[in-house]
Order: structure tokens, then C-alpha cells, then sequence
């Protein structure tokens, strides 16, 4: 009994401490370089811009507002970065 209570300990100390070995990288588990750590980000298409301009949208967009300046602001720098289209929103 007490050889078959060893075994079992064993067994699960053996299974529990096989995965805190030292970390491989990548490279040497499959013989291949790791891939590059920074992957380049795929390139915008066309921005589509929607602006509502309904009935209680006018408070904000007549005058001289802040909402106007930071909606005029936010179209020029994503016209600078693709292609852009402005759609509004009645």
C-alpha cells in the first residue's frame, strides 16, 4: 500500500513540475526564428465620416462652437492620414 501511495505522489509531482522548466523561445522549440515582434499594421482605405446634422444637432453646429472647431479639427487630420468621405446625417 504505501509503495502504491509513493508511485501516485511521484507521478503527480513529476507531472506538476514538467512544465516550470526554463522558457524556450520559439526558435529552438521548431528550428525556425521567432516571428518579428512589432508586425506592420495594414493600411487604412477610405475614411467614411458621418455627421449628423438633424434639428437637435443645431444648437451645436450654428456660431462659432467648440463642437464645430473639434469636428473641423478631427476631418482635416484624417484627410491628412486617407482618403476621406463626409457623409451627413438629416
Amino acid at each position: 500500500m504505501k509503495q502504491a501511495t509513493f508511485i501516485a505522489v511521484f507521478l503527480c509531482l513529476t507531472t506538476s513540475f514538467y512544465g516550470c522548466g526554463p522558457k524556450r523561445s520559439r526558435e529552438s522549440a521548431t528550428g525556425k526564428p521567432a516571428p518579428a515582434a512589432t508586425a506592420k499594421a495594414p493600411a487604412l482605405g477610405k475614411i467614411h465620416f458621418f455627421l449628423e446634422t438633424s434639428a437637435s444637432m443645431k444648437g451645436y453646429l450654428t456660431g462659432q462652437t467648440e463642437f464645430k472647431n473639434t469636428v473641423a479639427d478631427i476631418v482635416t487630420k484624417a484627410s491628412q492620414i486617407s482618403p476621406l468621405a463626409i457623409y451627413t446625417i438629416s
